[in-house]
C-alpha cells in the first residue's frame, strides 16, 4: 500500500503538468478566423459600417463600435456577436427593440446574410 502512496506522489503531479501542457498547446494551435467582408448596410442612405471585431456595440454614442445617430437609437441599443462562426444580435434594453425580419428579439437571435435588422426606425441589412 506504501508503494501505491509513494508513486502516485510523483505520478498525479507529472500527470497534471502533461495535461496543462496538452490543453495549452490547444489552445495555442485554435486560431480565430479574421473577419472579412463582414458589415451593416443602412438600407436608407446605403452607409455601410464595416464589423472589425468579434463582439460589435451599436448604438447612439461615441463609446459604441458602430455609432447610428438617429433620433429611435438608443445610446447602446445592441451588440453583435460572432461565435463558433455563427453571428447573433442582442438586444441591450428592453426599451430598446430590435428586430430581426420583422420578428421582436427577446434575448438573442441568430443572423445570417441577408437579414434585415431594425434598430429603432432603422433599417440595416447584415452582410457577409
Amino acid at each position: 500500500m506504501s508503494e501505491l502512496t509513494e508513486l502516485s506522489r510523483y505520478a498525479l503531479p507529472v500527470l497534471a503538468v502533461i495535461i496543462l501542457a496538452l490543453s495549452v498547446a490547444a489552445l495555442l494551435r485554435r486560431k480565430n478566423q479574421p473577419l472579412v467582408n463582414v458589415r451593416l448596410i443602412n438600407t436608407i442612405n446605403g452607409d455601410s459600417y464595416e464589423i472589425t471585431s468579434r463582439e460589435t456595440s451599436v448604438g447612439c454614442l461615441k463609446d459604441c463600435d458602430i455609432i447610428l445617430t438617429y433620433p429611435t437609437v438608443a445610446r447602446h441599443h445592441a451588440v453583435i456577436k460572432c461565435a463558433r462562426d455563427s453571428w447573433y444580435i442582442i438586444p441591450v434594453s428592453a426599451d430598446a427593440p430590435v428586430f430581426v425580419n420583422a420578428t421582436r428579439v427577446e434575448k438573442q437571435a441568430v443572423i445570417t446574410a441577408g437579414d434585415r435588422i431594425t434598430l429603432g426606425k432603422i433599417d440595416l441589412m447584415f452582410m457577409r
